[in-house]
């Protein structure tokens, strides 16, 4: 469950629950396969998680013969909220928009017994929140997993679309090591896109000063107003999430410091380069004009960043092993470092250091050295 957002409420889908409870319990007394609890044409297997306003399930599509998910509202009374069943249709529309690798799919929006729910590709794994749990990460993993959600939330932007509630909880880890960005619900038609064919997307769900979303995770011009989010909202929320899974916290201490733009300082002896956390302070700047242009930019300075980060060790290594490698072939060779070696077969001669050392050997005028006065 989200820790951001409030529990669920009671309704038509605690029905659906205790049945799949009745089922199971059932089976397991009288030893025989649970009876199916169907909603058209899937069979419910088991809840997934839930949020404030839907829960997931796993439900197995017996005409593709594949396990999906489906999306349904929490329905108080068992009458679905208009608004909450129109940004469930919008995050159908919205995710019929994409197909991108980093985005997850949308397959159906259906009805089936007063309740509406969308089909989507069920993806075994764990939030980004859980994956950076699980065990200790490098800093190229770190970086390569929220860029790869990075790169589907400028799929999205590229279709003219704005998330407005990325976080962790929003990111999915699947076992095949791909991140996918889920929870479209309060998706919109981006306000600064060329293209802007988006249908309804376009149409206003959210009251004057409501705030829908995660505050943790948004931009100031999103916490003053919904309606003012565009894509650099987005990056800002990208941004934060990036700061708190590479730094281990978040970038702010509250919303007040997000509003004046007070950065916390780096914990100390963190292993993030400087490069690297600048590229996300500018995606953090209070003014949206002062942000990175586009994700695509930020993410090439991310990229870019971590590439020094990695290259540098590397470098160093090289260096050291070259050193180590010089100093074998001179000890085999039996030489010195930094003294030629003598050749083998016979002696190497000296030279006299001057004329003065020898007396009687070297006189001006003679033609040649005697053998004599060479030392062996």
């Amino acid at each position: 469950m989200d820790p951001e957002r409030p529990g669920p409420r009671p309704g038509a889908l605690s029905d659906l629950e205790a049945k799949l409870l009745a089922a199971k319990v059932g089976g397991r007394l009288f030893q025989r396969p649970a009876e199916p609890v169907q909603l058209g044409r899937y069979r419910l297997l088991g809840r997934l998680g839930q949020g404030g306003m839907s829960v997931v399930f796993r439900a197995q599509d017996p005409q593709l013969r594949r396990e999906v998910a489906v999306k349904l509202l929490h329905s108080p009374r068992g009458q679905p909220d208009p608004e909450q069943l129109a940004r469930l249709r919008r995050e159908a529309q919205a995710l019929g928009r994409l197909s991108h690798p980093n985005v997850v799919q949308v397959f159906e929006i259906g009805e089936a017994d007063g309740q509406s729910f969308v089909v989507m590709e069920l993806v075994r794994g764990a939030t980004l929140r859980e994956w950076l749990q699980a065990r200790p990460r490098t800093l190229a993993e770190v970086v390569a997993m929220v860029s790869q959600a990075g790169r589907g939330l400028a799929a999205a932007h590229a279709a003219g679309i704005i998330h407005r509630d990325l976080k962790p909880e929003n990111v999915l880890v699947g076992e095949d090591g791909r991140a996918r960005v889920v929870d479209f619900g309060l998706a919109r038609a981006n306000p600064g896109a060329a293209d802007t064919s988006t249908g309804s997307l376009d149409a206003p769900l959210t009251k004057s000063g409501t705030v829908l979303g995660t505050p943790a995770f948004m931009a100031p011009e999103q916490l003053r107003d919904p309606g003012r989010a565009d894509a650099r909202s987005d990056q800002f929320s990208f941004c934060v999430m990036a700061y708190e899974a590479l730094l281990g916290e978040r970038p702010f201490e509250d919303l007040a410091a997000v509003a004046a733009g007070r950065l916390r300082p780096p914990p100390p002896g963190t292993p993030v380069p400087a490069q690297l956390r600048e590229a996300l302070l500018r995606g953090l700047r209070t003014d949206p004009a002062e942000r990175w242009p586009t994700m695509d930019a930020l993410l090439a300075a991310l990229t870019a960043a971590d590439g020094e980060a990695t290259a540098g060790p590397r470098r160093r290594r090289w260096l050291i092993g070259a050193g180590a490698l010089a100093l074998a072939v001179t000890a085999v060779l039996g030489g010195e470092p930094g003294r030629p070696t003598a050749r083998r077969g016979r002696p190497r001669r000296r030279r006299p250091r001057s004329s003065s050392g020898w007396p009687g050997c070297w006189r001006p005028g003679r033609s040649r050295r005697p053998t004599s006065c060479w030392r062996t």
